[in-house]
């Protein structure tokens, strides 16, 4: 066995060396220790030991192309079966149907095959179900959903039927998880060359080919290096959990039957040499082998020949709007050539200032090919490199900006445009100047119209060298990116003259042109090939190609044109025609040149087109499709009568697997191919593997690779990609470099036949990969393209490109959907897609798009632009009409939660296993119930003394204090007033109510001090007050019928409220609801007047119930409990203590006070402690916004307690309008304690949010925290103004699902920020109980909170006489490692153990930290763990900001997301992928449905929290109204 470690360095593989150098240059530019270094070192060498020890008679030399060879032989896995070469020649078997003719184009694939193909699998299929998808109609009026009041709703509703005509698909069944050894892909080997070639791209960034990367002409570079060394050096190492530890990964599968390729080694296929020219002007004498520049034979045409025809110009008519002359053409190149050296390379100063080799801009509309072909050549002429672009329209034209930045990285500041081609731009109307496009150099533009004539002893200057660059053509890479290919002189005149040999172009010969002459094939074969031959070409304006789409063929028959460059769409067009022309004879054409006849859909073009024009004397064999790249220019062309077309039936499912299959004839999953014909003059080709340089078998799909002069020589500016695409070297079998010249990449994909024929079988920026398999997006283009009705969509603009999704790629299209079909048709079009796509290329499609007409982004050229379709997609922005998304059936491979006892421990829960699992218990401090002379109150069992006692001691202080919406004190309760109508109250309801002790009264008033004055005088006459939330004038039908029914259940004897509640109850709407003689007795305290004297009434037992607290939690569960005097006076006592509460404080409650914490505040707490209670009335910020924010500053607030609907009303006011509040002097300084008051999770993020706005009007960030509170407990946590900040971790959010706390660092991925919830007030202890085993949990470990306190609770209050008392199960329980009586929140949570540091003097107990993470019952259970819908709603909420709010809920195991979304509704299915595929990727759910409702659908109760099954109850009544809603299948 061969030990590396112990070899020579000089005997390593050129991988390990290369890995090696990188790593020692890392060490000595110190930014790696010696023993990271060591380290790195023994990976690297262990990594290739296993491959040393295979084979070691395959050492190789040093060369990094023989080391990338290694590397791609050692994990080589495919084999397969051989094709069958011979089919290649036989016959291929077609049928075309005539009545399709008129409704083809050039990019429908649409062999017959293909369709039939497609109507088979349909007709064989189900009919599909209707699928039951609502959008609201534009043009019924939008109805308004009155929200009903949340706290009247109940959870005993009988839920309605599922809808007939939904259709949901069953959740999927995870597949069976495969083995994961968790070993990683080996790194791509490379040298110290390509390392440095990488280094130099990456330093460079686009620099012009003559500034060096540490030029210092600018500060540019030495910025990027710097930046480079910070980034190389060592960080931090980051506490997070992999995937790996937590999930089973399911791995691809891999079909052990896919076919494999078996073919021998692929050699090179050498084009002919170059025919010997009569003419030895054309040959330069000086250099050997190389042709003279095109300048030269446009010179020699223009001299000998001038008064032949070089252009002939067509206007939109068709008729001859002018000829130009070889002569003509060299003078006006000529005058360009002059008039931009004496204006703009002569002169020493200027705006511009030029010189040679320098880039400038050519922008020319295509209707004007003579004024560019003169541009052009007078760049050359002058020595100037061209880049022609095209002429952007606007600003918001996809792709303009990818052009100007190209512009901007070649340095060009000249753009030489026609007088047509400057109209057409984009002007200023102030000034008519051309506006600064964006993204674009600041550009000097030159008219050539009218340029001045050169003086007679004017020389152009001397030819440059043969390798100096002659243009730049752009290119548009796969991700968007616009990169300028160099193309040398040689190149340009090699290229040129092999494309002119092998078409025959000659002088005196007519060539018709439909394509673009300024790029591409158009300007090879329509402008350099007809110069450098002295033929004469007709150009066919586009606009007349598009109006008359047979004119061209008519333009054949009357010139007699020998030759055609066209485009498949051109042909098709023809074809469209209802009526054909009678005259054409297209006996004449010696060629037909498809300049895209090398993609795969042009098949069918090419067939049709032949057999339909046959009669018309076309000969068969003049059809030529030629191959192109702009990195290699024209490469292989089917020669006019001489070659034979070729044609292959392959089987799609082999192509899948690059392997070439042969079937005997078209079925329904093959593809039928045509041939580019053969190599041209003076070029090599290679098929290469698509990863690595290794050369593909015989009957193996990879890419092509071009060597010839005529390649280009790199990317402008981007040496590192350069290196990558234009110098690859191909290694054979044994991982040989193949002969000594560079390849370089076409980016196409295809093989060569036996008769050495070049196929193309697409490209590889249309590549998809999925699951190990690769198709095709012109392929399934093709498939989707069959589906009928043809006229469904708009051919030209159907978009399939890929999307990453949890590990794998998915599949998406895109289509502009035509305007006269209906959503059904719409719909059943999407799922036949769907059908098609996965019955013949055995993949599901992910997402269907149907945008309206015009909808998708286009290229300058008219065509698609797939990346900015792409990007809209990701992003939101395509607005789509109709949306079918195919989730369960797509996504597969889920990840699978690992065993919970295999997953890891974090630090803390490790320390606290060692220290023997010591379980932990929270408290507060300890509760001072010693009386002193200070705090009189605390000698007072019941609030009813205590009252009285501040009546008599301070009967002018003043207790409260209601603000009106202009922060204005509308009405105040001194002591004296509040005990003076307390007594009234009570005296004249006992007189009108002939009530009794302990009887049940509801308190029916707005947030006010009436409610205040009710809730004493119940007090005082011993009664048992109910506080409701009163009825409004728009829920007043849906609050009535609840409030019936708990008036029933509390046995209510008596409704206190004021006059107008009570007519509004008794009105006649409510009569229609409820009769207004089934209520309890009204009795209105507006006017109470007591005659006789009250004795306030004293309970037997402070344990008597003091009131009842009703509220609906975020579950939508409408729950009583029992609050005792005991409980009462407790929890004020704690309140005082831990706030520090006293009559010289100022207090601001700005939140709904009809239950919990809320209602102790706003009614209790101000009289047990005597401070000043400032009442800001939620109701009153819907019209002022500000309000609070003007009461703190106004009153200069110490403490103050809002909800999270006040916190969100002031959030959005101090983003919008914080300038204005500056202006009005508003100073929140004084704060020390703000508090929201809340049941459920911090929302960190809002608190946050608000936090940072804030600031800038003084409040201090650590200022902020919340309450917490529960049914059991109504207020446990609360932090006071001597308590710590509260304190924040990061815990993992995928171990939460599996009920463990893992902490992780703050940014860590797949981390959630949990917030401290508050400090436990005095008195109170706290554990978290483990579900299962219902034992006290150690630190950090989930369970359910218990609490146990003085002021807890009695118990709940049965609504129903009938329903079992859960008080049992949920009070008053025992545990045996905690003393004391414990009652269950309901909630999950965990206790968290401060720092040693921060401890202090305190004990352990009292620096735990309480982190809340949700109700139990609100909990979803899906795939085997626990979710909370916090974290889900948060993932939607980030998806984008037009999204107001979200809540998600289970319904039959699907998740259901309803989303307010505030954009406009045509907009609104823009938030279903982004849903889909966010909560997916992050959270491993399918969506089931999508609802799309309009901002305030959801339902919020009074402390701002969603409730979640009310609303699930609205979405199965269908009562939502909603925007959209879809299922996905």
């Amino acid at each position: 066995m061969v030990n590396l470690a112990e070899m020579d360095v000089s005997l390593y593989p050129a991988a390990v060396k290369a890995q090696l150098f990188a790593l020692e240059a890392e060490y000595k530019e110190g930014d790696l220790t010696k023993q990271g270094y060591d380290k790195r070192r023994s990976k690297i060498i262990a990594s290739y030991q296993a491959l040393l020890d295979k084979d070691w008679s395959r050492r190789r030399s040093s060369s990094a192309s023989q080391s990338s060879a290694f590397s791609g032989v050692s994990s080589l896995s495919l084999t397969g079966t051989e094709g069958n070469s011979d089919s290649l020649d036989s016959k291929r078997q077609t049928t075309f149907l005539k009545e399709r003719t008129t409704s083809c184009d050039e990019h429908s694939f649409n062999n017959v095959s293909r369709i039939a193909a497609v109507q088979q699998i349909l007709a064989a299929q189900e009919e599909t179900p209707n699928l039951h998808v609502e959008k609201r109609s534009s043009a019924a009026p939008k109805k308004i959903q009155k929200k009903s009041n949340p706290s009247y709703d109940t959870d005993g509703i009988e839920l309605p039927r599922p809808r007939p005509m939904l259709l949901i698909p069953p959740p999927p069944t995870d597949a069976p998880p495969d083995s994961d050894d968790g070993e990683q892909t080996p790194l791509p080997l490379t040298t110290p060359d390509t390392l440095e070639n990488m280094r130099t791209h990456l330093s460079s960034v686009r620099y012009g080919n003559n500034l060096a990367p540490n030029s210092h002409s600018g500060q540019v570079s030495n910025k990027i290096q710097a930046l480079l060394h910070t980034l190389q050096r060592p960080k931090k190492k980051q506490h997070y959990v992999s995937d790996d530890e937590l999930f089973e990964i399911p791995a691809p599968e891999v079909d052990p039957n896919a076919p494999k390729p078996e073919g021998p080694c692929s050699e090179v296929l050498s084009g002919p040499d170059f025919e010997e020219d009569d003419s030895p002007s054309y040959w330069d004498d000086e250099v050997e082998g190389q042709a003279r520049s095109i300048e030269e034979a446009l010179h020699k045409h223009g001299t000998q020949t001038g008064k032949a025809i070089a252009f002939t110009i067509l206007d939109n008519n068709g008729k001859v709007s002018s000829h130009v002359s070889y002569a003509k053409l060299l003078s006006r190149t000529q005058k360009i050539a002059y008039g931009i050296m004496s204006k703009y390379m002569m002169k020493e100063k200027g705006d511009v200032i030029l010189k040679k080799g320098d880039r400038v801009a050519l922008i020319y509309p295509s209707q004007d090919p003579g004024a560019f072909a003169a541009a052009f050549f007078a760049c050359l002429f002058a020595n100037l490199v061209p880049v022609p672009v095209e002429a952007p329209i606007s600003n918001m034209e996809p792709g303009a900006q990818q052009l100007g930045f190209l512009l901007g990285s070649c340095g060009v500041q000249l753009a030489l445009t026609s007088e047509t081609g400057y109209k057409a731009l984009p002007k200023d109307p102030s000034d008519h100047k051309v506006v600064q496009l964006k993204g674009w150099p600041k550009l000097v533009w030159y008219q050539t119209d009218s340029c001045p004539k050169p003086p007679k002893e004017w020389i152009p200057p001397s030819r440059q060298s043969p390798h100096s660059t002659a243009y730049i053509e752009y290119t548009t890479a796969r991700n968007g990116e616009v990169m300028g290919v160099t193309l040398s002189r040689a190149a340009l005149v090699t290229n040129t003259k092999a494309v002119s040999q092998a078409c025959g172009y000659d002088r005196g010969k007519i060539i018709v042109s439909l394509v673009d002459p300024k790029r591409e094939v158009g300007l090879a074969m329509s402008v350099l090939g007809p110069i450098y031959s002295g033929a004469n070409t007709i150009f066919i304006p586009p606009l007349l190609s598009r109006n008359h789409p047979a004119a061209w063929l008519q333009v054949i028959t009357k010139h007699k044109a020998q030759f055609a460059v066209t485009s498949s769409r051109a042909m098709l067009n023809a074809l469209k025609v209802t009526q054909m022309p009678k005259d054409i004879n297209l006996a004449c054409l010696e060629m037909i040149l498809v300049s895209d006849g090398y993609q795969p859909w042009t098949v069918y073009t090419c067939d049709s087109f032949q057999s339909s024009l046959q009669t018309k004397g076309l000969d068969p064999a003049a059809m030529c499709p030629c191959a192109y790249s702009p990195n290699s220019l024209t490469f292989a062309l089917r020669r006019p009568r001489s070659d034979i077309g070729h044609r292959g039936v392959l089987s799609l499912s082999a192509l899948s697997y690059n392997v070439v299959k042969y079937d005997e004839d078209a079925n329904l999953t093959s593809l039928s191919l045509q041939d580019c014909g053969n190599v041209l003059p003076g070029v090599n080709l290679v098929i290469l593997k698509l990863e690595g340089s290794m050369m593909c078998k015989t009957d193996e799909i990879g890419e092509i690779c071009i060597s010839s002069i005529s390649c280009g020589s790199g990317y402008f500016g981007l040496s590192g990609k350069s290196e990558q695409y234009f110098k690859v070297i191909p290694l054979d079998k044994e991982g040989r470099p193949v002969g000594n010249h560079a390849y370089a990449k076409t980016g196409l994909l295809g093989f060569v036949n036996a008769a050495g024929s070049v196929f193309v079988s697409g490209t590889v920026a249309g590549m998809i990969k999925l699951g190990g398999r690769v198709h095709n997006s012109e392929d399934l283009r093709a498939t989707v393209l069959a589906v009928e009705p043809p006229s469904f969509v708009h051919r030209l603009r159907v978009a399939i490109f890929s999307v990453p999704l949890l590990r794998e790629e998915r599949i998406v299209v895109v289509a502009e959907q035509s305007n006269n079909f209906s959503d059904e048709q719409s719909f059943q079009w999407m799922s036949h897609v769907q059908q098609a796509i996965e019955s013949i290329h055995q993949v599901v499609v992910y997402g269907i798009l149907l945008v309206a007409p015009s909808g998708l982004p286009k290229c300058s050229d008219g065509s698609l632009n797939i990346k900015e379709t792409k990007d809209k997609f990701m992003k939101g922005q395509l607005n789509p009409s109709n949306i079918l998304m195919f989730p369960y059936r797509c996504i597969t491979n889920l990840p699978k939660p690992k065993n919970l006892n295999e997953l890891p421990v974090n630090m803390h829960m490790h320390m606290a296993l060692k220290s023997g699992g010591r379980s932990v218990e929270a408290s507060g401090t300890p509760l001072d119930i010693s009386f002193d002379d200070q705090d009189a109150a605390k000698k007072f069992e019941f609030l009813s003394e205590t009252l009285r006692f501040r009546a008599q001691k301070t009967p002018e202080h003043v207790l409260f204090s209601l603000l009106d919406s202009k922060a204005h004190v509308g009405h105040k309760y001194t002591c004296s007033q509040l005990h003076r109508k307390a007594e009234r109250i009570a005296g004249f309801t006992l007189e009108k109510a002939k009530l009794n002790s302990g009887d049940n009264v509801a308190l029916l008033f707005p947030a006010g001090l009436e409610l205040i004055s009710a809730f004493y005088g119940c007090v005082y006459a011993g009664l048992v007050p109910v506080c409701i939330r009163p009825p409004s004038a728009d829920n007043l039908l849906a609050a009535l019928p609840t409030l019936k029914m708990m008036m029933e259940c509390c046995n209510i004897m008596a409704i206190l409220t004021t006059h107008g509640v009570m007519k509004l109850m008794t009105s006649k709407a409510g009569s229609q609801v409820v009769d207004p003689k089934k209520w309890p007795m009204f009795i209105e305290t507006d006017d109470a007047v007591n005659k006789k004297k009250v004795t306030i009434y004293k309970p037997p037992t402070p344990e008597m119930i003091a009131y009842l607290d009703f509220s609906v939690n975020s579950n939508g569960l409408l729950t009583g409990v029992k609050m005792s005097h005991a409980a009462c006076n407790g929890y004020c006592r704690a309140l005082k203590s831990a706030c520090e509460l006293y009559p010289s404080r100022h207090l601001a409650l700005s939140l709904d006070p009809f239950s919990g914490m809320g209602f102790v505040l706003w009614c209790l707490a101000g009289v047990y402690a005597g401070h000043h209670s400032i009442l800001v009335p939620p109701s009153e910020l819907e019209t002022s916004p500000s309000l609070w924010l003007q009461a703190v500053s106004q009153y200069k607030v110490r403490d103050s307690f809002m909800s999270y609907t006040v916190l969100e009303q002031c959030t959005k006011e101090l983003a919008s309008n914080m300038d204005g509040l500056k202006l009005k002097g508003l100073d929140l300084g004084s704060i020390r304690t703000c508090l929201i008051v809340a049941e459920e999770r911090p929302k960190s993020s809002l608190i946050n949010n608000f936090s940072t706005l804030a600031s800038e009007l003084g409040l201090p960030s650590e200022c902020i925290s919340t309450t917490f509170g529960c049914r059991a407990n109504i207020g446990m946590c609360c932090r006071g103004a001597s308590h710590a900040p509260p304190s924040t971790t990061h815990v993992d959010l995928r171990a939460l699902r599996m009920d463990k706390i893992v902490t992780v660092d703050k940014g860590s991925p797949h981390s959630v920020a949990l917030m401290q919830s508050g400090t436990l007030l005095p008195g109170c202890k706290l554990i978290a109980v483990s579900l299962d085993k219902k034992e006290q949990c150690p630190p950090n470990q989930l369970g359910e909170l218990w609490i146990s306190s003085l002021h807890n609770c009695s118990g709940y209050y049965c609504l129903s006489s009938t329903a079992t008392d859960p008080t049992p199960d949920h009070f008053n329980l025992s545990i045996p490692t905690a003393n004391g009586s414990w009652s269950k929140t309901g909630y999950l949570g965990f206790i968290s153990l401060a720092p040693k540091s921060t401890i202090g003097s305190k004990s352990t107990a009292q620096n735990a930290e309480v982190y809340v993470l949700g109700l139990i019952d609100e909990t979803l259970h899906l795939r085997g763990m626990r979710y909370y819908p916090i974290d889900i709603e948060s993932t939607i909420s980030r998806c984008t900001q037009r999204i107001t709010n979200s809540a998600v809920f289970t319904w039959q195991q699907l998740l259901v997301a309803v989303v307010e979304y505030s954009g406009p509704e045509s907009e609104a299915m823009n938030v279903i992928p982004l849903v889909t595929s966010s909560v997916a990727e992050e959270h491993h759910l399918v969506v089931g449905v999508v609802v799309v409702v309009d901002p305030g659908t959801l339902p919020i109760n009074s402390r701002g929290e969603k409730q979640r099954m009310h609303l699930r109850d609205g979405f199965l009544a269908d009562s939502l109204d909603p925007i959209y809603i879809t299922y996905n299948m």
